[in-house]
């Protein structure tokens, strides 16, 4: 039951702050948002040990919104981040090891 929750979480999250759903969004909501998530870190990037696949990609999606809609400096954090937790092994290894039938789950 906890998967459930964060990937609801993760879902509303996802619909405020990211394309296209985020037009919508007030600015100031956004921008608060933005930066709570942010201010996450680590906890954020522990999502993406998480079994469940739809976790892993509501976990990448906002973490690209933060990059692409946020401040240079919480750009520059994220990397930083991201350096600091391995994130491209992990995805790396998510691909390759992850049993898939059809190309859309990798």
């Amino acid at each position: 039951t906890g998967a459930l929750v964060i990937n609801a979480l993760l879902d509303f999250f996802s619909y405020a702050l990211c394309v296209p759903y985020s037009e919508t969004t007030d600015s100031a909501h956004f921008d608060m948002s933005l930066e709570m998530l942010a201010g996450l870190g680590r906890c954020l990037f522990k999502l993406f040990l998480h079994p469940s696949l739809s976790i892993n990609k509501g976990a990448g999606l906002l973490m690209k919104a933060i990059i692409e809609e946020g401040s240079s400096e919480i750009a520059f954090k994220m990397q930083e981040l991201a350096l600091a937790e391995g994130a491209l092994l992990r995805h790396l290894r998510t691909g390759l090891v992850t049993p898939a039938t059809d190309s859309k789950q990798i």
